[in-house]
């Protein structure tokens, strides 16, 4: 079956048929596993001025974050991104180097010239930081046409050429960055993939919650609002579906390298956006790192006005969706401004990350209980859905909270609450 498209509708008939799609986790983590040391990213980008390449540096060794992800496109080799891609790798940090095709060359993937220009640039690409990178992902919202321009067949004539060169210099290839949850477009993708040998070596999709509102809700994108409650697409359970996908064609690793909450979004349904999107920021990691299906999750930007846990003081908002390519931040170092979601990372990364992951304790749906070991120390992440709480005393006996330490979502101690909120503690 040579037709594109007619392979992927078969791979997804004959996927939902098998029943594969049915995940008997459901939305509960897996139980006893070790949250990677290095399970947290960020999607990083620069400006003209070197002094932003310092003042990012500097914020993510606040972090703590080990991993980040740059996009890189046509050109970039000859500007500010080379050198601030040079600074990243000296700094000693994991880089995700995420490969961008121009929205025109996209669309033209179906031809000779587009071809051969987006073959010599991962060839340069490679030639100059394939060995000082950690992986080269490509493909960028492939089920988006209206911000990446791929057809099916000008994506895989893209892909084609990348796994020949990439592979070829036994690099570590990702892809094929899908975007939400959208699931048939995974399994239709990796099955024509393996069916041609050129599967990544992990699997990608940018695992957003944002039009669930909350990470815990039932997603109702997926079989629309009546049958949301039937469906229960909720964070855990979707990583699980998209890891068992990967795994049936072949790809064990699953990496979300983009989600965010943006401002104006959770504006439309709650107040003060700005300390909500640090809530949602935490309770997103900390489900993602429980599940065990992702072995690494990541903030969209770092730094812009709408979405960036750092905010760098320009409302106007590009054309292209910064999901699709996070090209650049203002060069007004002094504009810079951290917001509460970077210290709502910062305490997670503290907390979480190489920790081994026991149970979720909670049986409800409003009520979030998951426990942490490391060593002789028991950690503890509580929440609940918005505009809901829980009495400490309800979770916990007496001499429990007596001699236990607490922790606010912004890592600050606290005397012991009297009850959970939809804030997270530790």
């Amino acid at each position: 079956m040579k037709n594109p498209i007619l392979q992927f509708a078969w791979a997804n008939a004959k996927y939902l048929l098998s029943g594969k799609l049915r995940t008997p986790q459901g939305n509960t983590p897996r139980s006893n596993h070790i949250v990677p040391a290095d399970f947290s990213c960020v999607g990083v980008a620069t400006s003209s001025n070197p002094e932003t390449d310092a003042y990012i540096i500097s914020q993510l060794k606040s972090l703590a974050i080990q991993r980040v992800r740059l996009d890189f496109t046509y050109n970039d080799t000859n500007t500010q991104v080379s050198r601030f891609l040079n600074a990243l790798i000296d700094a000693g940090f994991s880089v995700h180097l995420h490969l961008i095709q121009p929205f025109g060359e996209a669309k033209k993937m179906e031809t000779g010239n587009a071809m051969q220009a987006w073959e010599a640039f991962v060839v340069e690409v490679c030639r100059l930081f394939g060995a000082k990178v950690a992986l080269i992902e490509v493909g960028s919202t492939i089920n988006r046409k209206r911000w990446a321009g791929y057809s099916v067949q000008g994506f895989l004539n893209m892909w084609g050429i990348a796994h020949k060169v990439i592979k070829a210099r036994n690099l570590v290839l990702a892809g094929p960055s899908v975007t939400d949850f959208e699931p048939l477009y995974n399994i239709g993708f990796l099955s024509i993939l393996q069916s041609r040998n050129q599967l990544p070596d992990i699997h990608t999709n940018n695992l957003f919650s944002e039009r669930c509102t909350e990470p815990e809700r039932d997603d109702h994108k997926v079989l629309g609002r009546s049958l949301a409650k039937l469906g229960k697409f909720r964070l855990v359970k979707k990583a699980f579906m998209l890891e068992n996908i990967g795994q049936h064609f072949g790809v064990a690793t699953l990496h979300s390298p983009s989600a965010f909450w943006t401002l104006p979004r959770i504006e439309r349904l709650v107040p003060d956006s700005l300390e909500k999107q640090a809530d949602y920021l935490s309770r997103y990691m900390i489900l993602a790192a429980a599940s065990g299906a992702l072995k690494s999750a990541a903030w969209g930007p770092l730094m812009c006005h709408r979405e960036g846990l750092i905010d760098d003081g320009i409302e106007q908002y590009p054309l292209l969706e910064r999901i699709t390519h996070y090209q650049s931040v203002s060069d007004q170092v002094g504009d810079y401004s951290l917001r509460p979601a970077f210290k709502a990372y910062q305490a997670f990364n503290a907390q979480v990350p190489g920790m081994h992951y026991v149970a979720q304790l909670n049986q409800s749906d409003f009520l979030e209980v998951h426990t942490f070991k490391s060593n002789d120390v028991q950690m503890h992440a509580l929440w609940t859905t918005n505009a809901k709480a829980a009495a400490m005393v309800d979770i916990y006996a007496p001499n429990t909270l007596a001699t236990a330490s607490a922790f606010d979502r912004d890592g600050n101690v606290i005397a012991m609450p009297s009850m959970v909120t939809e804030s997270p503690i530790y």
